[in-house]
């Protein structure tokens, strides 16, 4: 019975470890993988709408060229988007912060 546990500590701290060392690669890769799970979200998304263009005759190279104009369109606009609305959030910060100062108080 005590071997059993000593090999439970052992293997809980075995564990740790690999955990540890897994999230600091990944926290140091992060710059690499964020993009790249970003594109692969976007291709995986926009794959369905070329194949859609496709059935219908049209080139792969136009159906992707068109499904990337509307994918940098629909990125841009929800960009625009959220300018404005951090603007907006930024511009009433003032108010916040008195109605959480008299909310505190």
């Amino acid at each position: 019975m005590i071997e059993n546990s000593g090999f439970n500590i052992y293997r809980f701290w075995i564990s740790l470890a690999a955990f540890v060392v897994i999230v600091a690669g990944l926290k140091s890769a992060s710059t690499i993988l964020v993009p790249l799970i970003l594109a692969i979200f976007i291709a995986t998304i926009s794959a369905p709408a070329i194949l859609y263009l496709e059935r219908f005759k049209v080139p792969r190279s136009i159906a992707f060229l068109s499904v990337l104009a509307l994918v940098v369109f629909v990125l841009f606009g929800i960009g625009l988007i959220l300018t404005n609305s951090l603007d907006s959030f930024v511009s009433s910060l003032d108010g916040y912060k008195q109605k959480v100062s008299i909310l505190i108080v």
